[in-house]
């Protein structure tokens, strides 16, 4: 196994930064321990102090200059991102691909609020100000890609931001770290630390200069940090976890749907929050697609090596997992047996209604499926306890009464893959998925302020 030592990786207004507690990680391909040290109480402390007026960015300037840079350093990227996530290279070429997009596309136009209200002698007026600091606390399967997007969004909207990043993506991080300063984004603009989650949010929250706080991560833990928020009066965001299920009708070709599904409850090894959990399907073609998906079952490789589906972060998430699935009750398809953070792709056949497979999902290679009618997933579908995502593969049905029916849904994928996603397409979640809701990520590092004034 590979060792590797970095010295001060994090970067706290350009200082190199890491004289805090030793932190090791392994890869989830087994292959690296990284080691370095995250942040001391006055390292932390220096994150969020009171600073002076932040200076302009010309962001779409800086957004090109770093787009070229990740360009020319793509295989570098990819590497450290598959040993931090134990995704193939495909997946890992992919997300540095959708970054270098979302550079070379940014649009930094927030949304227009509604016209002033007159009324005698006065007018109300909505306006957008920043926070002054925004602190993320970024998830391991997309630090690269969220983390950018926070990043274009904040200065975009003339906050400063201080990004957490995940200890398993430490080398990621410290490639960031680089091409920030090679590009010539000021310092003063932005940090970039890798400490304890907790720590962070602890001296985020208790910071006298408030900073939004936004968690990117587990829906349990966003519920302690709205309840600190509101008590310390911290403004917080919160995008928590996602189950998405799929309805196929009658009018899809099986094997397509077939393959759209496995498609989506496969790719990055299932660890995404539209990853594609289950399936309600049409009762005149459920018995040909579930043929497809066992076939795909049994010929979709997976390992620690490039096979389409990797091992998970850990042995604790790889045990939840299974304990999740055999626990349905329903009847399981793979090849092969679970060893280590090793899931096999899993088909579930006809679990219970009520498990937690079904209501809550799995960050895992598995997908379930049952027989049944819009209706019957409609039916259900406010049992879904992460209503994030869902899809619906129908050429016949209306979007609008589609909509009606599938109360929570944050976001709807008509005929296509919901694990697919734009890189600035608006995002947000409804609980218990988070309480952020539904709008253009720039949009949400402004806060509206009322003006009353005489007119």
């Amino acid at each position: 196994m590979n060792e590797l030592r970095i010295d001060k990786p994090s970067l706290i207004w350009g200082q190199p930064s890491g004289e805090g507690e030793p932190i090791s990680t392994v890869s989830p391909l087994g292959t690296t321990v990284t080691t370095f040290k995250g942040l001391s109480e006055e390292e932390l402390d220096a994150l969020f102090q009171q600073r002076h007026p932040r200076e302009e960015c010309n962001v779409e300037a800086f957004a090109e200059a770093l787009a070229d840079r990740l360009k020319q350093r793509r295989v570098e990227f990819a590497d450290a991102m598959r040993i931090g996530t134990g995704f193939n290279r495909g997946d890992c070429g992919e997300m540095v691909d959708g970054a270098v997009e979302l550079l070379r596309t940014w649009d930094n136009a927030t949304s227009p609020l509604c016209q002033p209200i007159s009324y005698p002698g006065r007018v109300m007026e909505l306006h957008r100000a920043p926070w002054g600091t925004v602190s993320v606390i970024l998830p391991q399967n997309a630090f690269l890609l969220i983390g950018l997007t926070s990043l274009l969004s904040a200065l975009s909207t003339g906050n400063r931001i201080v990004l957490r990043a995940p200890s398993s993506e430490a080398q990621s991080a410290v490639l960031l770290g680089e091409a920030l300063k090679e590009v010539g984004l000021s310092s003063d603009l932005y940090s970039l630390v890798l400490c304890d989650a907790r720590d962070f949010i602890r001296m985020a929250i208790s910071s006298p200069i408030h900073p939004l706080i936004h968690l990117l991560g587990s829906s349990r833990h966003g519920i302690d940090l709205v309840a600190r928020g509101l008590e310390e009066g911290c403004a917080t965001l919160v995008d928590g976890d996602g189950n998405t299920w799929v309805y196929v009708d009658k009018d899809w070709e099986p094997r397509e749907a077939a393959n759209l599904l496995w498609q989506g409850a496969i790719r990055y090894s299932g660890q995404t929050c539209t990853s594609i959990n289950g399936a309600v399907i049409h009762p005149d073609v459920y018995p040909q697609v579930r043929d497809h998906l066992r076939q795909f079952t049994q010929s979709t490789k997976f390992g620690f090596g490039d096979e389409p589906v990797g091992p998970l972060f850990s042995e604790g998430q790889a045990k939840a997992a299974e304990e999740r699935i055999c626990e349905s009750k329903g009847a399981m398809g793979r090849v092969g047996n679970s060893r280590g953070n090793l899931v096999p792709p899993t088909l579930v056949e006809d679990p219970d209604w009520d498990s937690r497979l079904v209501t809550e999902g799995v960050f895992a290679p598995a997908l379930w499926i049952r027989s049944g009618d819009f209706k019957a997933f409609a039916d259900k579908w406010p049992t879904n306890k992460y209503p994030l995502s869902v899809g619906v593969c129908s050429h016949r049905l209306d979007g609008a009464h589609i909509l009606s029916q599938l109360s929570g849904a944050a976001r709807v994928m008509l005929n296509g893959d919901p694990s697919l996603e734009h890189v600035r397409e608006p995002w947000g979640g409804y609980p218990a998925s988070g309480n952020n809701p539904v709008s253009p990520w720039i949009d949400k590092y402004t806060r509206v302020v009322q003006l009353d004034r005489p007119s």
